[in-house]
């Protein structure tokens, strides 16, 4: 018993078929594309949009930047340098002690 296909499509292939499905895929890929990178530009456009609105709205106020990222950046080490400005002050001392005494 056997049974007869009249299209005999999983034999033969038709390549305008495959032509136009391989076209399609590249249709969907290149949209895919497109809207990443609209989406791309419109993330950086309102990105800047809301950075320049929030500069605008602050108005007068004084963005001392330069100087606040030097305090903070200077604090750890202060510690340090009161502890140098000790032994200092001690190594000082002990030279003044030494120079006092007779030999």
């Amino acid at each position: 018993m056997f049974v007869y296909l009249e299209n005999d499509s999983l034999n033969e292939s038709n390549p305008q078929v495959e032509c136009e499905s391989i076209l399609e895929l590249l249709r969907e890929i290149i949209m895919n594309i497109y809207l990443v990178i609209l989406l791309i530009i419109a993330i950086v456009v309102f990105s800047n949009l809301i950075m320049f609105a929030a500069v605008r709205r602050s108005g007068g106020v004084k963005f001392n930047w330069l100087n606040t990222t030097k305090e903070s950046l200077s604090q750890p080490f202060q510690h340090e340098n009161s502890e140098l400005n000790e032994l200092r002050q001690r190594v000082k001392e002990l030279e003044k002690q030494s120079e006092e005494e007779p030999e």
